[in-house]
């Protein structure tokens, strides 16, 4: 099976950062409270963050981005509206040549990246 078709706690229950008798009450606790996995695990305590931001960079194959430690280039931000960042919640971090790099919060919001694309006839890189 791909990393694209696996589900957030089962990469969790492999990597050992979560039991399967966690995963099992977090997906019960997540129905009850109409919430996302990830949301029910962290609720939860079972695991932080970090762990569950690595499990996800995996199955999206998508580098989770620690803002608070990443140079962010002015002039990237500048290519895009305040309006759209807050929109798509994304943070333009730098740009090299005809690519322009985002943070953002939800990494396969295809409107967001195209709506990006769009707006500055730049490639798109996530990485």
């Amino acid at each position: 099976m791909s990393r694209r078709n696996k589900r957030l706690g089962e990469v969790l229950v492999e990597a050992g950062a979560l039991t399967l008798a966690q995963l099992e009450e977090a997906l019960a606790y997540a129905k009850n409270k109409n919430i996302i996995i990830g949301d029910a695990i962290l609720e939860l305590g079972f695991t932080d963050e970090s762990t569950l931001f690595k499990g996800l960079e995996y199955i999206l194959n998508v580098p989770y981005v620690d803002l608070s430690e990443t140079a962010i280039d002015r002039e990237a931000v500048s290519l895009i509206p305040e309006s759209l960042a807050k929109k798509h919640i994304i943070i333009p971090i730098r740009r090299e040549k005809n690519v322009l790099t985002l943070a953002m919060h939800d990494p396969v919001n295809f409107y967001a990246v195209d709506d990006v694309r769009n707006l500055t006839n730049m490639e798109v890189d996530l990485s």
